[in-house]
C-alpha cells in the first residue's frame, strides 16, 4: 500500500462567537481544539474520516505535538481509505467480501526485509476501528442504509458483525459487535528492557556519529567554520544527551522533547530534573520531580549553558530568529529554528542512529524506559529484603509488592502501579544472577558516570579523524575502548547462587 500520510493535524484556532450588528466588534472568544484534515490518495479531502475524527476528539486526546489518541484512529483509517481509493468503491458501498479482502492484504504486506508488516493483533485492532467507523456513518449520515451490523430476519447488513464475549481488564464479562475474522490472536509477550549487547551498539554508533554529521547547505551558507563546527557540537550534544536521558530517568520519549527550561535551572543545581507526566487523560499536564545523579545533573547543566546558549546565539547572529525573539521554553530545540522540537523528530533521529548501527533485534527508545524501571523495582526489592531478612522471592506478599510498585510508580508517572506488576519477576530473574546484592545502586551509579564520561572523550577522538592521527592519540583511543569495556562488563555479575 502507498506511504502516502493521508492525515494532518492542526494546532486548533481562536473565532469569534458574537459580533455586534452595531460598530461589528468581536466579543466571547471560541478556541477550538487541535483537529485532523483527512484526504484521499489523490488529495481531495475525505470528509466523512474528518468528521469522524473530529466527533472521537471530544472523547479522546488530541494533542499538536504527538497527536495523542484520535492519531491511532487517522492512522488506521488510512489502510480503508486507500483500500477504497485502490479499488474504486464508496465507503457506504462496502461489503463483507471487501473487508475480508481489506484482512487480507494486511496481513500480507511484507517490511524491506521480507517479514509480515503487522501482526494479527494489529490488524485486528484496525479492524475494530473500521468497524467502529462504519457503524458512526450508519448512524450519523446514512441512517437508513444496512450498511453494517448483526443480521436479523427483518434486516440484513452488507457487513455482517457477530456478538462476542470478552473479558475485560477488571474481570467482568462484555459483549460485543464484531467482524468475524479467521485471524487467531497473536501471543504477546512482556515489554523487554534495552539488552546491554543493543545498548552498547546504539552508543558505539553515537560515538562514531559526530565525525561523520553534516549540516544543511542553508545552514553551510550563512554559518562560519567556526559556527558550523560548534553547530555539529550542538547537534551531537543533543543525541548524546537524548540517550542519557532516557536511560538515567526512564521517562517516555515524548516526555524527553517536553522537559522545561525554566522548572530545572535551579532544580539541577540541586540533582533534580522536572519532567512532564504524559499519556494521561487530563488536559493539563503535570508535572514530576525526580532525584537524578550528579553527573547526569552536569551533562544536562552543560547542554543548556553551553550548547542550548551557544546555539540560540548562533542564530540571532546569522537573522535566523530575531534578536527579540524568544526561543521555545524546552532544554531541546531544534537546530534549525531554535524552536521546539516534535516528538516524531527525536524519534527519527533515533531510528537513524539505531539504523546506522546495523541492529538485527527491535529497538526503541522506550526499551531505555523499561530497563530503567527493571532496575528500580530491583533495587527497591534489594532494599525491601535487607530490611525484612525473613522475606525472598517466595515469601513477598500482594502487599509487599504494591508497596513497592508504589513508590515507584510516583518517579516513572505511572497512574497505577498495577502497570508495573509484569516488571516483578524481570527483576527476580536478573537479581537471581547476582552474585551481591549490597551496593548494587552505587556500583551502577560509577559505572555509568564513567561510561559517559569515557564516551566524551571517545567522541572528541572520533572528531579528530578529520585531521592526521599520530600514534599517541591512536594508543590513547585504544586504551580508552579497552576501559569502556571493563566499566561496561561490571554491572553484569557472574551467576551464583540464589539469594532466596
Amino acid at each position: 500500500m502507498s506511504k502516502q500520510q493521508l492525515y494532518r493535524i492542526y494546532s486548533g484556532a481562536e473565532y469569534p462567537s458574537r459580533r455586534s450588528i452595531y460598530d461589528g466588534a468581536t466579543s466571547n472568544k471560541r478556541h477550538i481544539q487541535p483537529y485532523y484534515s483527512f484526504s484521499w490518495p489523490s488529495g481531495e479531502p475525505c470528509h466523512l474520516v474528518e468528521m469522524f475524527l473530529q466527533d472521537k476528539a471530544r472523547t479522546h486526546s488530541t494533542n499538536p505535538l504527538d497527536g495523542g489518541t484520535v492519531k491511532l484512529y487517522a492512522a488506521q483509517l488510512s489502510h480503508l481509505v486507500r483500500f477504497c481509493y485502490k479499488h474504486k468503491v464508496d465507503f457506504i458501498d462496502l461489503s463483507h467480501s471487501d473487508i475480508e479482502a481489506l484482512i487480507a492484504e494486511l496481513a500480507d504486506e511484507q517490511d524491506v526485509r521480507g517479514y509480515r508488516k503487522r501482526n494479527n493483533n494489529t490488524i485486528k485492532s484496525t479492524i475494530a476501528t473500521i468497524v467502529c467507523f462504519l457503524c458512526w456513518i450508519q448512524e450519523k449520515v446514512f441512517t437508513q442504509r444496512p450498511l453494517i451490523g448483526i443480521d436479523t430476519p427483518e434486516r440484513k447488513h452488507q457487513i455482517k458483525l457477530v456478538s462476542r464475549k470478552f473479558r475485560s481488564p477488571n474481570g467482568y464479562a462484555v459483549s460485543a459487535s464484531t467482524f468475524a475474522s479467521a485471524l487467531p490472536n497473536t501471543t504477546t509477550t512482556a515489554k523487554q528492557p534495552m539488552p546491554s549487547a543493543i545498548r552498547e551498539k546504539i552508543w558505539e554508533k553515537l560515538v562514531d556519529s559526530r565525525a561523520f554529521s553534516n549540516i544543511s547547505r542553508k545552514l553551510q551558507g550563512t554559518f562560519s567554520d567556526q559556527d558550523q563546527r560548534d553547530h555539529l557540537r550542538y547537534m551531537h550534544a543533543r543525541r548524546e544527551l537524548q540517550l542519557i536521558l532516557l536511560e538515567a530517568t526512564g521517562l517516555r520519549p515524548q516526555e524527553l522533547v517536553r522537559i522545561r527550561y525554566s522548572d530545572n535551572v535551579d532544580r539541577l543545581r540541586q540533582s533534580q530534573l522536572a519532567i512532564p507526566t504524559l499519556k494521561r487523560r487530563e488536559r493539563k499536564v503535570s508535572y514530576r520531580v525526580i532525584p537524578i545523579d550528579r553527573q547526569v545533573a552536569m551533562k544536562v547543566e552543560t547542554f543548556i549553558f553551553i550548547h542550548r546558549n551557544k546555539l540560540i546565539a548562533r542564530l540571532k547572529r546569522s537573522g535566523i530568529i530575531t534578536p527579540e525573539q524568544n526561543p521555545s521554553d524546552t532544554i531541546y530545540l531544534s537546530s534549525e529554528t531554535g524552536m521546539e522540537v516534535k516528538p516524531d523528530a527525536a524519534y527519527q533521529e533515533f531510528r537513524r542512529l539505531c539504523a546506522s548501527a546495523n541492529l538485527d533485534q527491535r529497538s526503541c527508545q522506550s526499551m531505555f524506559r523499561h530497563r530503567f524501571i527493571t532496575n528500580m523495582v530491583k533495587l527497591h526489592l534489594i532494599t525491601f529484603v535487607e530490611g525484612n531478612p525473613h522475606k525472598n522471592r517466595h515469601m513477598m506478599t500482594e502487599s509487599d509488592y504494591r508497596t513497592i510498585l508504589q513508590k515507584i510508580a510516583s518517579f516513572t508517572g505511572h497512574k497505577s502501579a498495577d502497570s508495573l506488576l509484569h516488571y516483578i519477576d524481570l527483576a527476580w530473574d536478573e537479581l537471581d544472577a547476582f552474585s551481591s546484592i549490597y551496593d548494587l545502586k552505587e556500583l551502577q551509579d560509577s559505572m555509568r558516570s564513567i561510561c559517559f564520561k569515557i564516551n566524551e572523550f571517545r567522541a572528541e577522538i572520533h572528531h579528530l579523524r578529520k585531521y592526521p592521527k599520530c600514534k599517541l592519540i591512536e594508543e590513547f583511543e585504544r586504551k580508552l575502548f579497552e576501559i569502556y569495556e571493563i566499566a561496561s562488563a561490571i554491572p553484569k555479575p557472574h551467576p551464583i547462587p540464589k539469594i532466596d
